[in-house]
C-alpha cells in the first residue's frame, strides 16, 4: 500500500503544482487583457469653439457637435475652420458624418480639410442631388498634439443657385480609455489575495 500511496502523493502534489501554474497564468491575462483592452471613449467635438465660423454656418446638438452651412451668394467657400484642434493623448479616429443637398440648377461640393487648411484632403457632391457618408480618419500621428480642420461648402463652375445645403453631423474624436490607478490597484490587490488563497489550499 506504500508505493500506492506515495504514488498517490506525489500526483495530488503535481496536480497541486499544475492548477497553481494554470492559476497564476489565467490571473496574468486576465490582469493584461484589463490593462491593454481599455474601452474607446467618443468625446464630441465643439464646432462652436472653431476659429472662424462663417455667418452662414448653424451649430446644433447637445455638444455643438453638429452643424448645417448653407450658401453665401458673396463669397466662397464657406463653412467651419479650425487651425489648431487639441487632440488628447490616446486619440484614435476622428469621426463624422455629413449629408449634402445640392438642389436643381446648382454643382456644389463638400471640401474636408484634414491636417492641412491650405487644399482639401477630400471633396464629395457634384450636381443635383443628395451625398451621404460617415467619415473617419486616422488620429495616431496626432495624438498629444494639435490638427488642423475644417468643413467647407464650395461651389463648382455649374453652380447657377445659392440654396444648397451641407449638414455636418456628430464630429467625435475616439479616445483609448486608460484604467484609472485606484482600479488598477485593486484589481492587483484582488490578484494577490486569490493567489494565497491557492497556497494555503494547497497546505491544507
Amino acid at each position: 500500500m506504500r508505493p500506492y500511496r506515495l504514488e498517490k502523493a506525489t500526483a495530488q502534489l503535481s496536480w497541486g503544482i499544475d492548477m497553481d501554474i494554470r492559476f497564476r497564468r489565467s490571473a496574468l491575462l486576465t490582469l493584461f487583457l484589463f490593462l491593454f483592452s481599455g474601452r474607446l471613449l467618443a468625446l464630441p467635438v465643439d464646432l462652436a469653439t472653431f476659429d472662424l465660423v462663417d455667418a452662414t454656418v448653424t451649430v446644433f446638438g447637445p455638444d455643438n457637435a453638429s452643424a448645417q452651412i448653407l450658401e453665401d451668394p458673396t463669397f466662397a467657400p464657406v463653412g467651419l475652420w479650425e487651425t489648431a484642434l487639441a487632440i488628447p493623448v490616446g486619440a484614435t479616429t476622428l469621426s463624422f458624418s455629413y449629408e449634402l443637398q445640392v438642389m436643381a440648377g446648382n454643382e456644389d461640393y463638400f471640401d474636408f480639410y484634414f491636417g492641412n487648411l491650405s487644399s482639401p484632403s477630400a471633396g464629395f457632391g457634384g450636381f443635383a442631388g443628395i451625398y451621404s457618408a460617415t467619415i473617419t480618419r486616422d488620429l495616431t500621428g496626432f495624438a498629444g498634439g494639435t490638427l488642423p480642420l475644417a468643413f467647407a461648402l464650395n461651389f463648382g463652375f455649374g453652380d447657377t443657385g445659392f440654396d444648397s445645403l451641407l449638414t455636418i453631423s456628430n464630429v467625435s474624436i475616439a479616445q483609448a480609455q486608460v484604467p484609472a490607478p485606484s482600479a488598477l490597484l485593486m484589481l492587483t490587490l484582488g490578484l494577490l489575495m486569490m493567489l494565497d488563497v491557492v497556497r494555503v489550499n494547497e497546505r491544507v
